[in-house]
């Protein structure tokens, strides 16, 4: 049987008030800084702060194999509203 952090993906970090996003997570996210579109993606690592930094990184796979670090708000899971209603583009949007 599987261990109840297999099934949930997502958890709530109250201090934050963000959903925290968990390693194999299925995700939206954005490609660049500035942008409008989230592309289908997963979070392949979660990396702690680094010297200053107050939060920490997401290592991303995107679906057309590039990968990129990003921040928590370049992200959107399922449990969020705009998930729903966001531009999202496929590997050949732009070809």
């Amino acid at each position: 049987m599987r261990s109840k952090s297999q099934w949930h993906c997502y958890e709530v970090d109250t201090h934050s008030r963000q959903l925290s996003v968990s390693v194999g997570a299925a995700v939206l996210c954005l490609d660049k800084k500035g942008g409008s579109h989230y592309w289908p993606a997963k979070v392949e690592a979660v990396n702690p702060p680094k010297g200053k930094a107050v939060e920490g990184t997401y290592s991303i796979l995107f679906c057309d194999g590039a990968r990129k670090q990003v921040t928590r708000k370049w992200i959107l899971v399922q449990e969020e509203e705009e998930f729903f209603t966001c531009k999202v583009c496929s590997p050949g949007h732009y070809t």
